[in-house]
């Protein structure tokens, strides 16, 4: 006889909690034990345990607040209480760590929306990829790449109507709901540029996805109307891998001693800029001036706040479910939302000759 297989430690650790709930020894606004005591409770990693509680908030059971902690949000969803066709359906097409960290905010305001009209919000975790078999009717794509967009294509003709979230491919039929990042990185990029620098470099962009992209076009926006040369290798990739893309911020900046400022295209190369001046005992923005995609949680906080482009992920969310309940002409709409910018000191203001 086969042996029935272990359930993975991740899930026997929501499984419990969620018992917890149903049984009253936790009540909607209570408190959750602390992380550190959870870990000693269930024998498990701290790498297992936030992944459990991760998708219990995604799933609208608990609420985290910063700096108090992580609390009951609601009674965990009972199995068959909304019908399928009162589902809606949320994938994140490709799992990094940058998606992660927007993946609560978009969650949030998805769940509000759907509520609203009594839907069901159901979060598929899935490895890259697995979802091409599935009918994407119903679904929240979050993050689809270039090599995506053909599955897209072929599956939107196919009559399966869906929303992408924190992507947007112009000139397609189907509806996409993001950030205005082009805009945004062309303020970023432009404040600096105001600021007497002209030797500005734009870091950490990936090829696949679409928002780096639309970085890359406002930072050539911002460079060619103020007449400044734009050199390719002053565009600079970087790998999936966090120490590789300290590594890789390192060598560029030993390259190239003459940048005065960098645009951040995103978190994990804010995470190796900040490392790498660390390391080199750089000062922000006395040596080196900062503006970052994304707001990092602690960016008010550091010992030279950064500017920062901040994307309204959680109004992202509530668009596109929202989107879902409009009529089929609304529906295949590409809407863009514009960033904010936070203005902090991480840019200096150079002397002009």
């Amino acid at each position: 006889m086969t042996k029935p297989r272990a359930l993975p430690a991740y899930l026997h650790i929501k499984s419990e909690i969620v018992r917890w709930i149903s049984s009253g020894k936790l009540r909607i606004g209570d408190p959750l034990p602390t992380r550190w005591e959870l870990v000693e409770t269930f024998g498990t990693s701290w790498g297992t345990l936030t992944r459990a509680i991760n998708e219990l908030m995604n799933e609208g059971v608990l609420r985290a607040e910063r700096g108090k902690g992580t609390f009951v949000a609601g009674e965990p969803p009972a199995r068959g209480r909304q019908p399928e066709s009162r589902v809606l359906k949320v994938l994140i097409c490709q799992p990094k760590w940058t998606v992660n960290r927007s993946l609560g905010s978009f969650m949030d305001g998805i769940r509000e929306e759907a509520h609203k009209q009594q839907y069901a919000v159901e979060y598929l975790d899935r490895a890259p990829n697995e979802y091409a078999a599935d009918d994407l009717e119903g679904y929240i794509l979050i993050t689809p790449t270039y090599e995506e967009l053909p599955l897209l294509q072929e599956r939107w003709r196919a009559g399966q109507r869906f929303v992408v979230l924190g992507s947007d491919f112009p000139g397609e039929p189907f509806p996409c709901i993001n950030a205005d990042t082009r805009n945004g990185t062309f303020q970023g990029v432009q404040h600096m540029i105001r600021q007497g620098h002209t030797a500005i470099a734009l870091f950490g962009v990936q090829e696949s996805f679409p928002n780096y992209q639309r970085e890359i076009e406002g930072y050539r926006d911002a460079m060619y109307q103020a007449h400044l040369e734009i050199k390719p290798d002053w565009i600079v990739k970087r790998e999936d891998d966090g120490a590789a893309t300290v590594r890789a911020f390192e060598r560029w900046l030993e390259e190239h001693p003459e940048c005065t400022a960098i645009f951040s295209a995103d978190y994990t190369s804010t995470m190796a800029i900040l490392t790498v001046c660390e390391r080199r005992g750089l000062s922000i923005p006395d040596d080196l001036s900062v503006v970052a995609m994304d707001e990092l949680p602690s960016a008010e906080f550091l010992r030279t706040p950064l500017t920062s482009v901040v994307q309204p992920f959680e109004q992202l969310g509530r668009l596109a479910a929202s989107s879902f309940f409009e009529s089929n002409k609304e529906l295949a709409i590409t809407r863009l939302l514009p960033c904010n910018i936070h203005y902090r000191n991480s840019v200096r203001a150079l002397n002009r000759a």
